[in-house]
């Protein structure tokens, strides 16, 4: 990418004729100084470009940061580093071929925010607050270590486990590892990198939650983490005070965390204190034995749901939810790996085949896991991947599932279109009443289809199975794509290496239309029976000959759910039954 060879003097030019106060930088070169006032506030902001200018904005400063105090989304460091947040990138829709009117726009911004901070200052207080976590980390020095919480915030004042990074580490073995005592014998990666024996368990912890009307504005840019943290603690209830107190009455130490729990209307977070003394001492979490310590500020990361599935997109609803797969070939595969990062709490794999090297390469497993059964294979790579799902495995075949009640959903993904079939039946017959997906994919890429259906609800899977003009039954799904009664069938060296042509792009992508299904039957968008399809180009299957059918050629409805009711179902209709010895 090309860089623009940078005007200011022209673009000073610009900026003075349209209202504003700005020269170039004397002291720094690619740097502009905007002279500005607010509530009787004289102040410099100052507007560095950086050499990719205008092809990134350019950040704003506050001159002198230290002369002022707390001025909400205005941080402080080193080297005149005063940033003015003016949001991200992704707000702005700029005209590369007017830089000085991208200054124009941004600068406005950037002074809107210094000017809000200084004229409202319960707009101030108020941002403070909500921004605490990130006015914290201003008080971070350089080289100091990172903290991560496992597990939800805890209500009351509690004693935690602290263990210290691994040496020479990176990664998760680089952090301080917090978490309570009753966390036990979870394998994912977090809790198997934080229990690992090799980490010292060093000092005493402890997890104080202060609550939003408790909550004093974090330190200002002059204060020290002691002198703040007396403040704070002025600031708590009285019970919460004598609590505190007496802990420190009856503990000592040299090193000591405290990780404060900060609430701020609906939502919390966390940040921590490291505290050191050359001597073993009382803790410091009350006046009396805080003078004798050292204060440094941490950053704690948590690790847990409430925290990460609304910042991932996932949903917490989920996470009390119980879903069994059906065949973990690979879009069953998919399908585990995606709705357990959708939150899920509890899932049952099924299957009794087994990992094997032609599977590799459109699969989600990984290598390590080749020869072993996919049920259990896939039920250890997610329980280790994510932190809040519990997944099992069962070792059965379809026709073997007893108790179906306990599930809030299933999916199958057998590829076994018969034994689907049975098993919806079974399910008619014993009126269980859960959404059950059926999930398939077609060969050569050409698409795949996922159709959601409960007992009791209009629409079921024996509607795809009925003649878009006939209306009777056939064997072949009116879904489907490619014609029936054509070879897809591929082998390698005979029968016994015989395989449907796809790849694991097309296996994800029947995945996500599955979950998709799933996910809205579980949050109850959805009631009636639906299906919901992809396709593809078609040039593997024309080099293959292969026919497609009408609904290949017509269909434009990727990602749209639709109906699949059919009045002359008998199964959704029992006066129908007819219809059911026409095949």
């Amino acid at each position: 990418m090309c860089q623009m060879e940078h005007n200011l003097a022209k673009w000073v030019d610009y900026l003075n004729e349209n209202g504003l106060s700005a020269q170039v930088n004397s002291s720094k070169p690619s740097s502009l100084l905007f002279n500005c006032n607010a509530s009787g506030n004289s102040f410099v902001i100052r507007c560095d470009i950086g050499k990719n200018f205008p092809w990134e904005l350019p950040s704003y400063h506050l001159e002198e940061r230290k002369k002022y105090d707390h001025l909400a989304h205005v941080a402080w460091g080193e080297d005149g580093y005063a940033s003015i947040c003016i949001g991200s990138e992704e707000r702005f829709a700029v005209n590369f071929d007017f830089p000085e009117k991208i200054i124009f726009e941004s600068f406005k911004k950037a002074l809107k925010a210094v000017d809000k901070a200084f004229t409202n200052p319960e707009y101030n207080y108020s941002e403070l607050k909500r921004e605490f976590r990130e006015v914290w980390r201003f008080h971070i020095r350089a080289g100091n270590r990172c903290g991560l919480y496992y597990g939800e915030l805890p209500s009351i004042f509690t004693e935690i486990e602290a263990r210290e990074p691994l040496k020479d580490s990176r990664g998760l073995e680089a952090k301080l590892a917090f978490k309570p005592f009753s966390i036990k014998g979870r394998q994912d990666a977090v809790i198997s990198s934080m229990s690992n024996n090799r980490r010292l368990a060093k000092g005493k912890a402890v997890f104080v939650p202060i609550d939003c009307e408790e909550l004093v504005i974090p330190p200002h840019p002059n204060e020290s983490i002691k002198d703040w943290w007396k403040r704070q603690y002025s600031n708590l209830n009285i019970g919460k005070k004598l609590e505190l107190a007496r802990y420190s009455r009856r503990n000592k130490a040299r090193t000591f965390y405290a990780v404060l729990g900060v609430q701020y209307n609906d939502q919390a977070t966390a940040v921590g204190i490291s505290f050191s003394s050359p001597t073993k001492e009382k803790v410091p979490l009350d006046y009396a034995n805080i003078a004798s310590w050292d204060a440094q500020a941490i950053s704690i990361d948590i690790i847990s749901a409430s925290n990460m599935l609304p910042r991932s997109g996932s949903d917490t609803s989920l996470n009390e939810k119980h879903v069994c797969i059906v065949g973990c070939g690979s879009v069953g595969g998919f399908a585990a790996d995606i709705i357990s990062s959708l939150g899920i709490g509890r899932l049952t794999l099924v299957d009794y085949d087994m990992f094997k090297p032609e599977n590799l390469h459109r699969h989600f497993l990984d290598a390590c896991y080749l020869y072993e059964l996919k049920s259990l294979a896939l039920s250890n790579q997610l329980n280790y991947k994510y932190p809040f799902l519990n997944a099992q495995y069962k070792v059965e075949r379809l026709c073997n599932i007893e108790k179906l009640e306990k599930y809030d959903a299933i999916i199958l993904a057998t590829g076994n279109v018969n034994a689907e079939r049975k098993f919806h039946r079974f399910a008619r017959e014993n009126n269980v009443r859960i959404p059950i997906i059926t999930t398939w994919l077609e060969a050569y890429g050409v698409g795949g289809h996922a159709v959601v259906s409960t007992i009791g609800k209009k629409g079921c899977l024996e509607c795809t199975y009925l003649g878009l003009s006939s209306g009777l039954p056939e064997l072949s799904n009116s879904l489907n794509f490619i014609e029936p009664g054509q070879y897809i069938i591929e082998s390698h060296f005979g029968c016994g290496g015989e395989f449907l042509p796809y790849s694991a792009i097309d296996a994800r992508l029947t995945a996500i239309c599955a979950v998709k299904l799933a996910s809205s039957a579980l949050n109850n968008l959805i009631v009636d029976g639906k299906s919901l399809s992809w396709k593809e180009e078609s040039s593997s299957a024309i080099l293959n000959n292969i026919e497609l059918t009408h609904r290949y050629h017509y269909f434009d409805m990727d990602n749209k759910m639709n109906d699949i009711y059919r009045e002359e179902c008998c199964e959704c209709n029992p006066k129908k039954n007819g219809n059911r010895n026409s095949l």
